[in-house]
Order: C-alpha cells, then sequence, then structure tokens
C-alpha cells in the first residue's frame, strides 16, 4: 500500500495484559521480529491490574527495546483490575497512528497475522475483523460461540464477523461513543461500525494455543455479563438515536 496513511507503515499496536509475565517477553519478542521491516510501530502496553511481575517485565522489555528507531513503546499500568475494553480505551487514548489494533497479552495471535489485516486496510475500508480458520472448538465452545452470535442479532439485530483482533481507522475509532469496560468492547467496536454502514472487511487468521496464564473466555460470570452487556448496549445505542 502506498499511501502514506497505510497500516503497515503508521500503526498503534495496543497490548492488554493481565498476569502475562510469562507470555509477554515472548510476544514482544515475536512482534520485534516479525514487524521490524514497518516504517513506525507505536506499541502501547497496558498492565490491566496485574497481581503478578507483569509490570516489571514491561517495564524490562521498554528499557531493553529504547534503542530500536522504528518502535515506540508506551506503558500503561491499572493498579486494580478493570477489564479489556477499559485497557483498550485507555491505549486508545494514547494511540497517535493512522491506523489501530490490539493483541491479547497471552500470544495466542502471532504478531505475523498483522499482515493479513493491512492487506485489507485502505482509505474506504475503515474496520478489518478476523476469522480463526483453525481453531477446533469442542460442544460446549460451539455452543457458547454459536449462542453469542444468536443473541448479537436478536438484541442488536446486527450480523458480525469478528472472532480475534482487528484493525480499525483511528478518525472513525474517535468518533464512537464507546461504553464497555469489559470483553464487550471487542463486540461493541463491529457492531457500531456495522450500524454505521461503514465498509468492513474480514480477515482469516490462525491462532495458538496461549503461551501462558489462565484463559478466563468461557468463565460462565464472563458469559452473562456479556448478554447484560449487550442489552445495556441495545439501550445506549437507542438513547443516542432518540437524542440526535
Amino acid at each position: 500500500m502506498a499511501d502514506h496513511h497505510s497500516s503497515d507503515r503508521y500503526l498503534s499496536l495496543i497490548i492488554t495484559a493481565y498476569n502475562e509475565e510469562e507470555a509477554l517477553p515472548k510476544l514482544i519478542h515475536e512482534i520485534v521480529q516479525d514487524m521490524s521491516t514497518w516504517e513506525h510501530l507505536e506499541l502501547i502496553i497496558v498492565n490491566d491490574g496485574s497481581q503478578d511481575q507483569t509490570q516489571a517485565v514491561m517495564q524490562s522489555l521498554q528499557t531493553q527495546l529504547n534503542s530500536l528507531s522504528w518502535l515506540t513503546i508506551k506503558l500503561i499500568e491499572f493498579t486494580e483490575n478493570k477489564g479489556m475494553g477499559a485497557a483498550l480505551k485507555a491505549g486508545f487514548k494514547e494511540a497517535s497512528q493512522a491506523w489501530i489494533s490490539f493483541l491479547p497479552g497471552d500470544g495466542q495471535i502471532e504478531p505475523k497475522m498483522m499482515q493479513k489485516l493491512c492487506l485489507l486496510a485502505h482509505n474506504e475500508t475503515v474496520l478489518v475483523t478476523t476469522r480463526y480458520t483453525n481453531r477446533e472448538y469442542n460442544l460446549y465452545r460451539k455452543v457458547i460461540s454459536k449462542g453469542l452470535r444468536m443473541i448479537t442479532f436478536l438484541i442488536l439485530w446486527t450480523q458480525i464477523t469478528s472472532e480475534g483482533m482487528y484493525l480499525i481507522q483511528q478518525t472513525k475509532l474517535q468518533e464512537l461513543h464507546l461504553i464497555s469496560d469489559s470483553f464487550m468492547l471487542n463486540l461493541e467496536i463491529p457492531i457500531r461500525i456495522a450500524q454505521s454502514k461503514a465498509k468492513i472487511k474480514v480477515a482469516e487468521i490462525q491462532v495458538r494455543e496461549r503461551q501462558g496464564g489462565v484463559s478466563q473466555a468461557t468463565n460462565w460470570q464472563r458469559i452473562f455479563n456479556t448478554f447484560k452487556d449487550l442489552i445495556y448496549l441495545r439501550w445506549r445505542i437507542w438513547l443516542e438515536k432518540r437524542n440526535r
């Protein structure tokens, strides 16, 4: 992409980390290895109230990589766990590049997958979401995944494909009135973009096992909270339209 605002040249990449002292160094090493050809990468690491040595690891990595001219690292620390959505929104506020994306600190998505999103990102496309091509779900995960898609459609009358990370134009992100502080933010963004009729593309990527820590993705409390957040989001969107 020749455009000087293209995503493979100017990117703010946010990493959300909660108790990821083991996985985070591996992920950052891969970012340095896989994305070193980029013109400029702004890396924003958000410690979402970790109880382990995640913050110390972040500071050590920043010191080690300060000499790389193509890489800028910013650190954000929460003293308590606020949720993925709150961590991402804190990163969004610090992001200064034309395109914004994120990676979870558990290392399940390899940084080299970012190039697949960038190939689909042009000025007329404001959002690129992802679909996993190699994840084998057990029956429990299949029911949850399909159930979430169905509930999202029934509550918000919006169909989206968004399984992992996404890539969004900063100018479009700034227009959104984001309310979610939880994992729900990763649904709210594509939902709002889809409802605005802006152009969305879907990149197919691979995912791997997390590189450390323990997943809470199918925790029943998170599932219940996501359902509750969908209801709240529907109400807020209705309220916004009413007040225009």
